[in-house]
């Protein structure tokens, strides 16, 4: 029960900052340049997408969050599985982006623009070791067979 709300913390607070971007805050930069060159990181991008999309990005990352949630809930029949299903593929969604990062950084992928700085360093030190620790969380609340239980 620990580990899905501290999913759902993380997650929602990852949301919180995109729903913040979206809505035309930019920190932890000082422009919507430096913003996307930090939190983008497309070389060809002069500003952050636009406003729908990043709330549209907020949503499903807050929607990841209530999965994480589902998991503590005792849901009746067949419904039950959905949160169980959400979480394997969530395990994989996070996994592949958490691991492209390091696979693009040995040559075996590569992203589809010219990565920007501190985006590119970020990406390697927090981004994708955070994607990677998520991906983890996920995969332990989809090996329990039911609801999680109070610890």
């Amino acid at each position: 029960m620990r580990l899905a709300i501290l999913l759902f913390v993380v997650l929602s607070v990852i949301a919180a900052s995109h729903a913040y971007w979206a809505s035309g805050g930019v920190w932890p930069a000082s422009n919507p340049k430096a913003l996307s060159d930090t939190v983008v990181g497309d070389s060809r991008a002069t500003a952050m997408p636009s406003a729908g999309l990043t709330y549209v990005v907020a949503g499903l990352i807050f929607t990841a969050g209530l999965v994480a949630l589902a998991r503590t809930a005792e849901l009746p029949g067949l419904i039950r599985w959905i949160p169980h299903l959400g979480c394997w593929v969530l395990t994989v969604v996070f996994g592949l982006r958490g691991a492209f990062t390091y696979a693009a950084t040995v040559g075996v992928a590569q992203w589809p623009y010219e990565l920007t700085e501190p985006f590119r360093t970020l990406d390697r030190l927090a981004y994708a070791p955070l994607c990677l620790t998520i991906s983890a969380g996920f995969f332990i609340l989809a090996l329990r067979g039911g609801p999680v239980t109070p610890d």
